[in-house]
């Protein structure tokens, strides 16, 4: 289940997170829940925006993943708390491009990957600024929605 996928994400996050002086949150959901997916390339998906995040939080920064199960939708959330995303990129929707990054040393191919990996999934990948925070949202339909 995702349970199990977000505790892999965080156990190989969390070493990069410590090294960067990142505090890392992870939100494990109450139940098991299933999704009709790869896990490896999900796990994937995942990992590559809690590395972004936790590389945008910098130091003393917070990174938080949590899984929210809405009705026949599972939302996979990665919020940190850095300055989010350079305005240019951010206002094209620019972000998900290959390519697209304000590291000079990084190739964006993280989010492009995320992004096709949500919809192979039927799902989405989204982003927005709340507060002080950037958040990265995977939405992939539930496999076994109730009432199915």
């Amino acid at each position: 289940g995702l349970g199990k996928l977000l505790s892999d994400v965080a156990t190989l996050v969390d070493l990069s997170a410590r090294h960067s002086g990142v505090t890392l949150d992870v939100i494990e959901p109450g139940g098991e829940i299933f999704v009709e997916a790869d896990p490896s390339s999900l796990r994937a998906a995942i990992l590559n925006l809690a590395l972004n995040a936790v590389e945008a939080a910098g130091s003393g920064g917070r990174v938080m993943l949590a899984i929210q199960e809405n009705p026949g939708r599972v939302r996979i959330e990665v919020r940190d708390n850095g300055p989010g995303p350079s305005p240019q990129l951010a206002e094209q929707d620019r972000l998900f491009e290959p390519f697209a990054t304000s590291k000079p040393e990084g190739v964006g191919l993280g989010l492009a990957l995320a992004r096709s990996v949500a919809e192979d999934h039927g799902g989405s990948l989204t982003w927005g600024r709340n507060g002080d925070e950037t958040c990265f949202v995977i939405e992939i339909p539930e496999d076994n929605p109730p009432g199915a």
